[in-house]
């Protein structure tokens, strides 16, 4: 009977001190709700490329329809041809000169026509040489090239020559290798037209 009555008091006692016992100060969980904001839009950039290449310079001497010229104009084009390329200044042909127009681009003789082109300042003939090249340019990519009064001349065949001007930095009647070319004409052998006009 005695441990009976041990027994109940032993379970009082604990269900006594369940009751009284300190319950858990830290905050329950709680399920966070899932974010209704919305995703920031996608932004897609397409980037679109396209090659740009800028046409290139014709050769300085090419021979097409068995003529020499530059780009359009050929030797031998009448002057109406030649106005047509749109190369010859706005008023070319309206002053003759003896049989010829002139101007500081080209000259048209009314007998051989076009007789004398000269490059732009940018133009390269095929073998590399323009405006800025030196006389020992010349002499290296034209051995056969001859020295006269302005420059050097050089034959294209049996019709035209090539003359690359050129100006003494010395004042001497003969050109150094160091000076440079200052202008290239492509010109008709026996052109009728004056040797002013054509040099």
């Amino acid at each position: 009977m005695n441990r009976s009555l041990v027994l109940v008091a032993a379970a009082a006692a604990l269900v006594l001190s369940a009751c009284t016992s300190t319950p858990d100060s830290s905050p329950a969980p709680t399920s966070t709700p899932e974010s209704t904001s919305t995703p920031p839009p996608v932004v897609v950039t397409e980037m679109v490329t396209q090659t740009v290449t800028n046409p290139p310079k014709p050769d300085a001497v090419v021979q097409t329809d068995n003529r020499l010229g530059y780009g359009p104009l050929k030797l031998g084009m009448t002057l109406d041809e030649v106005k047509a390329t749109g190369m010859a200044p706005a008023d070319f042909g309206a002053e003759e000169r003896l049989g010829c127009w002139v101007s500081r681009e080209v000259v048209v003789s009314k007998k051989l026509g076009l007789v004398l082109i000269k490059l732009p300042a940018d133009a390269r003939t095929s073998a590399g040489i323009g405006v800025g090249s030196t006389v020992a340019d010349v002499k290296k990519s034209y051995p056969e090239a001859k020295e006269y009064r302005d420059g050097f001349e050089t034959k294209l065949g049996a019709d035209a020559s090539l003359a690359f001007l050129s100006i003494s930095k010395t004042n001497s009647m003969f050109f150094a290798d160091n000076d440079e070319i200052v202008a290239i004409k492509i010109l008709a052998n026996g052109a009728d037209c004056a040797m002013s006009d054509l040099r």
